[in-house]
């Protein structure tokens, strides 16, 4: 990390905002990625919204915020630290070893937050490993909201390989494609959580594995735990972030009945 002053670390930059470490609070502050850009104001100001709006209506599975300063000539949001870092990072670091138990726990955790922000008329747009922090506790939390709309219909940014569609390339989604865009990408995150590797990770470019979408080709499932889930949200035939939840909510329930029946 390199030092910006004498009490803040630089901790990381993303598409709109860059991350700072308060050393004294040890809180993270969010800042527009360019300070004097309209644009990149607008996109802070946003992700401020968005946790005022989660502030009023919180979720365990969900970063909360501790402050803010809304002021249009130099926002800024306060948000906790979390030492361990991004879901991403951590599977394929220290978290490597992950067992099962505990992935199909992050992918439960994963789908409430989703559940309870569509419910709250948020969509987050960029759902991804990296937007997704590792606490203390071994629980997840969604953050990083600077793309995420709220109740109304507009355009999104997300990895292209994460939406699987090309969405990315559309001016305007309505409110049920960006629930869409979600969905698919809740299912390519629970895919990491489950393999460890991003989804069409052996492609080099966005028209590879967006031809692939097109033709009905996916990544191989099978084997992977939810992975009827992952492959029928995919394929489309799952289409409600709730039946996702509700289908590994069963399968968990199946394997604690399995563990706890007599053998023989």
């Amino acid at each position: 990390m390199t030092k910006t002053n004498g009490e803040r670390k630089f901790l990381a930059m993303g598409r709109t905002g860059q991350v700072l470490l308060d050393i004294p609070t040890k809180r993270v502050i969010k800042l527009p990625l360019y300070p004097n850009d309209e644009d990149y104001i607008a996109y802070l100001l946003n992700e401020i919204a968005c946790y005022k709006k989660l502030d009023a209506a919180p979720h365990s599975c969900v970063l909360r915020f501790l402050g803010y300063n809304d002021s249009t000539g130099a926002p800024s949001l306060s948000l906790p630290y979390i030492e361990t870092g991004d879901l991403w990072n951590y599977l394929r670091g220290d978290g490597k070893g992950t067992i099962n138990s505990r992935r199909l726990k992050w992918s439960r955790q994963v789908t409430m937050a989703v559940c309870h922000l569509h419910h709250i008329h948020i969509y987050h747009g960029d759902l991804r490993p990296v937007n997704i922090l590792v606490d203390a506790n071994q629980n997840l939390l969604v953050c990083d909201f600077d793309a995420a709309l709220v109740g109304i219909p507009g355009r999104v940014f997300v990895t292209p390989q994460y939406s699987i569609k090309p969405f990315c390339r559309r001016t305007c989604l309505s409110l049920e494609e960006l629930a869409e865009v979600d969905r698919l990408c809740l299912a390519s995150v629970l895919y990491f959580i489950s393999t460890g590797m991003d989804p069409f990770a052996t492609f080099k470019n966005d028209d590879e594995w967006i031809s692939n979408y097109e033709q009905g080709i996916f990544p191989d499932t099978s084997g992977e735990p939810l992975g009827d889930i992952i492959l029928g949200t995919w394929r489309e035939e799952i289409t409600d972030a709730k039946e996702i939840l509700f289908r590994i909510d069963s399968y968990v329930d199946y394997l604690d009945r399995l563990e706890a029946s007599p053998i023989g």
